[in-house]
């Protein structure tokens, strides 16, 4: 039998018992086999969510890493794989899938999702003003000024309790109500989240630091 007829053998099966794990994970090797990579992750992103109903976090999340590699293009995966980790504990993991989905949302210019994915972030870690302050830009730039007018307050408050040397800025970017947002205030919304993620990478690669003697 040919590797087509497989996999239309395996999809009736599928078709019968939507459910089964064991007969999506058939049908995603069979489409392996048959050279359809973009078939077989979609019925091993299947089972993936058929071990997370079960709780077999771990189990899904191995599966759903092989769905990217045989389809880059999903990258609802990448938010899958976010709340995945944050069900494991895993803050840092989650993040991290979080900022690759939001950096792809953002390339396809999908607002909806990067405004979605950067409200999470502040629910996940509310003490990072720069997550607070990219959520204030995508608002503004969405013409909803008094929710953006909130965010930018509490990024404010934010800074200035950890951030002391750019309180005057913190002070600069907070909305007066009344005031329409300007395009340089934009900018400059969006040069303090850049300056945020630098600290927040140069703290990173501090911490990778060996400091050591040399033999």
């Amino acid at each position: 039998m040919s590797a087509k007829k497989v996999v239309q053998q395996f999809e009736k099966l599928v078709e019968a018992d939507p459910t089964n794990a064991g007969l999506l994970q058939k049908l995603g090797e069979a489409c392996q086999r048959a050279g359809d990579n973009i078939k077989a992750a979609d019925a091993f992103a299947r089972v993936g969510e058929c071990y997370e109903r079960d709780g077999f976090f771990l189990k899904s999340v191995a599966l759903l890493k092989q769905v990217l590699k045989l389809n880059p293009e999903r990258n609802d995966i990448n938010f899958k794989l976010a709340d995945l980790h944050l069900k494991l504990g895993l803050l840092r993991e989650a993040v991290a899938y979080f900022h690759i989905g939001l950096e792809e949302a953002h390339q396809n210019r999908d607002h909806a999702t990067c405004l979605a994915t950067s409200k999470k972030l502040i629910e996940v870690e509310p003490h990072k003003p720069q997550f607070r302050l990219y959520f204030a830009h995508l608002l503004l730039w969405a013409e909803r000024k008094e929710e953006a007018r909130s965010e930018l307050v509490d990024a404010a408050r934010l800074l200035r309790a950890h951030h002391p040397d750019l309180a005057a800025t913190a002070e600069a970017i907070e909305l007066k109500p009344g005031r329409d947002s300007t395009s340089s205030e934009l900018a400059a919304v969006r040069a303090l989240r850049f300056e945020l993620n630098d600290r927040t990478n140069l703290e990173r690669d501090l911490l990778l630091l060996d400091f050591e003697q040399p033999n």
